[in-house]
């Protein structure tokens, strides 16, 4: 279980290492060293914070539920993506010489959904590491069902 201590904390550093080198590797194909260097600094970061973050709302306010639940996490990915994109975005183009102010909504937007999937790998993660599930347990649903079947007088 990782949900705290020093368990959760290697996981947590090791999954945005992972992420910094992985992003880092693919910031060099924009053929600017210090935009990779940047970009892929502060995109772990955020995503670091954000996703603690998120940890806090999966440990103490973990709805019951499938939807619920799934609800949450792909919820707070998208709320993620949006801060890292309007934290990471904004530094990149302003260190390409680009007026930040003149730049469309979409561009500050750009790779969202990228940033979404990161933010869903480490929930999904998390979630196993740590004994939780987005599938409750049985006994975890607010309505439990039963169905008893007889045949005459005994049960099948």
């Amino acid at each position: 279980m990782i949900r705290s201590g020093r368990n959760f904390w290697v996981f947590h550093v090791i999954f945005w290492v992972v992420v910094a080198i992985a992003l880092f590797l693919y910031g060099l194909t924009y053929g600017h060293l210090q935009v990779a260097v940047v970009r892929n600094l502060y995109n772990p970061l955020v995503g670091f914070g954000f996703s603690y973050f998120i940890k806090t709302v999966y440990d103490n306010r973990f709805p019951s539920g499938f939807g619920r639940r799934l609800l949450v996490i792909v919820g707070l990915s998208f709320l993620g993506a949006l801060v890292s994109s309007l934290v990471v975005n904004p530094i990149t183009f302003g260190l390409l010489g680009y007026e930040i102010g003149d730049l469309p909504l979409r561009n500050l937007l750009q790779d969202g959904l990228y940033f979404v999937l990161l933010y869903l790998v480490w929930s999904l993660l998390y979630m196993e590491l740590s004994g939780g599930s987005v599938v409750p347990a049985h006994g975890d649903s607010a309505r439990s069902d039963t169905i008893s079947v007889t045949k005459g007088n005994q049960d099948i």
